[in-house]
C-alpha cells in the first residue's frame, strides 16, 4: 500500500511540474539592449528545437513577487536544430537590479540591473572585439572574461568578430561555445549577467555575404535596434552619454546612407560631455597600412563627421593589437579638437606584431591581448587597457569638453 502511494504521489507531481522536473539546462543566457538602458532589457536563452518554453519570471531585488511573461523564439537559420527565445521587458526602474528566471532551467535565479539616470555615481563599461579564435581559445575568452566581469560593469560594449563562426554550418558550433563561455564566465555579483551591445565585424557574415540582415545568424541573436534592420544603430545613456555602433563596410556602406544618419544622430546630441563610436575596422589601425582603402574611407566619412561634432573617442578593432592615439583633427595632432582613436581588438585573438608603432599619430602601441575598461563619472573619464591578469597596459583620463 506504501508502494503505491508513492507512486501516486510521483504521477502526481509529474502531473502538475512537468517542466520542473525535466527541463534542460539552456545552452546559453544572455542580456541586450534593443533600447532604452534605463527602463528595458531584452533576456535571450539558446535552447535546442525540442524545448519551446517561452516563459519566465521577474521582480524587483529583494521583493517577494514574481512577474510572469511569455516570448517567442525563433529557430537559427545556419543550424536549425537551435532556436533562440526571446523576452523584452519594458517599464522598469532606473538604476534598479532585478532577479529573473527561465522555467526551461528549473527557476535557476539570475539577476540584471538597469542603467542610472545620471552619472553622479561612477559607472564603468568595458570594450573590445575579435573575442574568440585561435589556438586555446575557450581558455583565452574565459579569462578575459572573467577578468573584465570582476569590475561590475554595466555593460559590454563588443566590436565584431566575436566567435568567428559568421554564417557557416561547419563553425556554428563555436557560437554555442561563445555564448556558453559568456554566460559562465561573465558575471558580475549575485550572478548579475552582464548586457551586451555589439558591432558587426568581418567575420559575423563570412558565409552570409549579400544576403539579407535578417538571414545573417548573427542578427538572430542581436536584434538590431535600428526599426529599418540596418547594422548601425545608437544609444543614449542618462542625458550625458551616447553610444554609436557602426558597420565599417560588413553589410552596409561606409559612405551614403550610414554616414548621412551617423551626421544627424551626431548633430542632434552634440551637447552631450560623452560622445563615443565603436566600430570593427579601423581607421588609424597599428598593424595592417594606413593606405588601405577601408581605412581611408573611414577616415573620409565618418572622421570628418566625428570632428564636426566633437566626438570623444573612436573605439577600433580587427588589428588584434592595442593602439591609442593622440587626439586627431584632420590628421594631425590636436588638443583641443581631436578625437582619439583607442583599441584595435585583440580580446581573446592572438595578438599580432605591431607595425605602425613609430608612427606620430600613436601614444602607445602593443602586442597584447586586453580590454578597455572606461570609468565615468560626471564630467570625468577613466580609461584603461587591461590584460587578463590583471596587468594595466594603458591608462590615462580625461574631463569632458562640453
Amino acid at each position: 500500500m506504501k508502494g503505491l502511494l508513492q507512486k501516486c504521489r510521483v504521477l502526481i507531481l509529474l502531473n502538475a511540474f512537468p517542466c520542473f522536473l525535466f527541463a534542460a539546462e539552456p545552452n546559453a543566457v544572455y542580456l541586450t539592449w534593443q533600447s532604452d538602458p534605463h527602463t528595458t532589457m531584452t533576456i535571450n536563452w539558446i535552447t535546442k528545437t525540442n524545448d519551446n518554453n517561452d516563459a519566465l519570471q521577474y521582480r524587483p531585488s529583494a521583493t517577494a513577487a514574481w512577474i510572469p511573461v511569455n516570448g517567442n523564439h525563433n529557430v537559427l537559420p545556419v543550424d536549425k536544430s537551435y532556436q533562440v527565445h526571446r523576452v523584452s521587458l519594458n517599464g522598469l526602474k532606473p538604476g534598479a537590479i532585478y532577479e529573473f528566471s527561465l522555467k526551461t532551467d528549473n527557476n535557476q535565479i539570475y539577476t540584471f540591473k538597469t542603467m542610472s539616470e545620471t552619472f553622479d555615481k561612477p559607472v564603468r563599461f568595458v570594450l573590445g572585439g575579435d573575442t574568440y579564435g585561435d589556438d586555446n581559445r575557450d581558455e583565452n575568452f574565459a579569462a578575459m572574461n572573467t577578468r573584465a566581469a570582476s569590475y561590475d560593469p554595466l555593460c559590454a560594449f563588443l566590436g565584431g568578430d566575436l566567435s568567428y563562426a559568421g554564417n557557416l554550418k561547419s563553425e556554428f558550433k563555436y557560437w554555442i561555445k561563445w555564448f556558453n563561455i559568456w554566460w559562465k564566465t561573465m558575471r558580475g555579483p549575485n550572478a548579475r549577467l552582464i548586457p551586451i551591445i555589439p558591432a558587426i565585424g568581418n567575420h559575423e557574415v563570412e558565409g552570409g555575404e549579400g544576403q539579407p540582415v535578417n538571414k545573417l545568424v548573427y542578427y538572430n541573436f542581436f536584434p538590431t535596434t535600428n526599426p529599418k534592420d540596418k547594422t548601425y544603430y545608437a544609444l543614449k545613456f542618462g542625458k550625458e552619454m551616447l553610444m554609436v555602433m557602426l558597420d565599417a563596410d560588413n553589410v552596409s556602406d561606409i559612405s551614403g546612407s550610414q554616414s548621412r544618419w551617423l551626421d544627424t544622430v551626431l548633430a542632434e546630441n552634440q551637447s552631450r560631455p560623452h560622445l563615443f563610436a565603436l566600430y570593427h575596422q579601423g581607421a588609424y589601425p597599428s598593424v595592417r597600412s594606413f593606405n588601405r582603402s577601408k581605412a581611408k574611407e573611414i577616415r573620409k566619412y565618418w572622421g570628418t563627421v566625428f570632428e564636426k561634432y566633437g566626438l570623444d573617442i573612436a573605439f577600433e578593432h580587427h588589428d588584434h593589437a592595442y593602439k591609442r592615439t593622440y587626439p586627431l583633427y584632420q590628421g594631425e595632432i590636436n588638443h583641443s579638437k581631436g578625437v582619439i582613436y583607442v583599441g584595435d581588438g585583440a580580446w581573446g585573438v592572438e595578438p599580432r606584431e605591431v607595425q605602425n608603432g613609430n608612427r606620430p599619430e600613436f601614444v602607445r602601441t602593443n602586442s597584447t591581448r586586453h580590454f578597455i575598461l572606461m570609468e565615468i563619472q560626471g564630467r570625468n573619464r577613466k580609461m584603461f587597457a587591461i590584460k587578463s591578469d590583471g596587468t594595466i597596459v594603458d591608462q590615462w583620463e580625461m574631463t569632458a569638453k562640453r
